[in-house]
């Protein structure tokens, strides 16, 4: 297993869509994002976001990224799914099977995304075969 961290920014965030009935709020939500560190490049992600309070918040997303993995150029599909309580944000995801592409197939492993003094952080535990 190998570890790349890297940071990144959210370039559009767009809500999709309006609040049911008249308890939390649950929206849909696309976020387009550029990545910098040992990933670089760009995703689209699409989260379901149950909003409880003004920094309370529960989602679950699919996210969609294309660039370099160190020295490898592709894609692949990340789900994820996370919740923020005050300051603090605690997310799990995982590595879609088989969603890798160009020089990143057969790509697997997990993704970790947590608040940092620069802002988000991207942490992916991954295997990835020899080319």
């Amino acid at each position: 297993m190998r570890l790349a961290i890297a940071t990144f920014t959210n370039d559009l965030h767009e809500d999709q869509g309006a609040a049911l009935g008249d308890g939390p709020e649950v929206r849909r939500v696309l976020i387009r994002r550029s990545y910098g560190g040992a990933l670089t490049g760009s995703s689209v992600v699409e989260l379901q976001t149950c909003i409880t309070g003004k920094t309370e918040f529960g989602y679950a997303g699919v996210e969609i990224f294309e660039g370099r993995l160190g020295e490898r150029e592709g894609g692949f599909a990340f789900a994820h799914i996370g919740q923020r309580e005050g300051d603090a944000l605690h997310t799990v995801g995982y590595i879609v099977p088989g969603s890798g592409s160009g020089a990143l197939a057969g790509i697997g492993g997990v993704v970790v995304i947590g608040m940092a003094e620069t802002g988000h952080e991207f942490r992916l535990t991954y295997d990835l075969p020899d080319r």
